[in-house]
């Protein structure tokens, strides 16, 4: 934290494991604490069972800036789409199977298992449409037509909030994939594709790219 050398703010997630192998079965919801590592206090300062706070970030005048999304849902909460994985089951793992040969084909061998003259079958072509963001699978396909996207790589729902010292949370904006803090307090931020920058509600776009997957302030 800036004005404190021994502070540092940090997102936390807690974690479930097997009591008997280890791996995680399950995860909490994300929040953000602050650590005075040569006292050893700790103090938690956003915590939402419904929400995830993540990619915290603290301004030059102690504002504090984090991502805001809601949490994804148990795979309890989510049963009506486990006849759907399982109807699914085979297809995905034969795309997966077919997937693997391929890119082993085309590295030892030169050319792909299917012959380039041969009728295109997009069900079985190598899914690399999928982005791995702040602990969430983005599918990349379904975004451009996703209503929720917005043309967008996130949904609105992922908001940047702000949280002068001593007072409530404010939303700065929507469909923020990635941010940084200048150190006059004023933000760049990216939608995925746009950068943005932000001074007292003021927005200006400073240009677009194919992909931008996060912003970093040098």
């Amino acid at each position: 934290m800036p004005g404190s050398a021994s502070t540092i703010v940090f997102q936390s997630t807690g974690v479930a494991r097997h009591p008997e192998h280890g791996y995680v079965v399950a995860a909490s919801h994300a929040t953000v604490c602050k650590l005075d590592y040569r006292s050893g206090q700790l103090e938690t300062l956003l915590d939402d069972k419904h929400f995830d706070f993540i990619a915290p970030k603290v301004g030059s005048d102690g504002t504090l800036y984090a991502i805001r999304r809601p949490i994804e849902k148990p795979p309890t909460e989510r049963a009506s789409n486990a006849l759907l994985d399982t109807v699914m089951m085979p297809i995905r793992l034969i795309k997966a199977v077919f997937g693997f040969l391929n890119i082993f084909s085309m590295l030892y061998g030169k050319e792909p298992l299917r012959s380039a003259g041969g009728p295109r079958t997009p069900e079985l072509d190598q899914d690399l449409g999928r982005l791995w963001l702040h602990g969430r699978m983005i599918e990349l396909s379904k975004v451009r037509n996703d209503p929720g996207h917005a043309g967008h790589l996130v949904p609105a729902s992922w908001e940047l909030v702000r949280q002068p010292p001593g007072r409530q949370l404010q939303i700065v904006a929507n469909h923020v994939a990635g941010f940084d803090v200048l150190s006059n307090g004023q933000l760049l931020y990216t939608n995925g594709y746009e950068l943005t920058h932000w001074q007292d509600g003021r927005k200006t776009s400073l240009g677009r790219h194919e992909l931008i997957e996060t912003v970093a302030v040098r």
